[in-house]
């Protein structure tokens, strides 16, 4: 259920935040998951799933190398130099 709860806020996420300064003190005092580490990659791959439009994107990168180029998010992004799990690049 709580994995849906997430799934659910994630989905709706677009229509609220219209950048990153705006989702940040919007999740001011909310407490981040306990088993968070085991479920964001579930609901990464929910957003994807959900909505047809980006679903059909992702596909069409065939076995393209996909990167998220961040310098600060080594988790789901990578450095220029490659360093980083670039986990969103690979969660598929």
């Amino acid at each position: 259920m709580v994995v849906r709860n997430i799934i659910t806020r994630v989905r709706n996420a677009w229509r609220v935040v219209l950048n990153p300064l705006i989702a940040r003190f919007q999740t001011r005092g909310v407490q981040v998951l306990k088993d968070w580490d085991s479920v964001k990659e579930q609901v990464i791959r929910a957003k994807f799933t959900q909505n047809t439009a980006l679903k059909q994107l992702l596909l069409s990168t065939d076995n393209c190398k996909l990167e998220e180029a961040s310098g600060f998010d080594y988790y789901w992004g990578c450095d220029a130099d490659g360093s980083g799990q670039n986990r969103l690049g690979v969660c598929w």
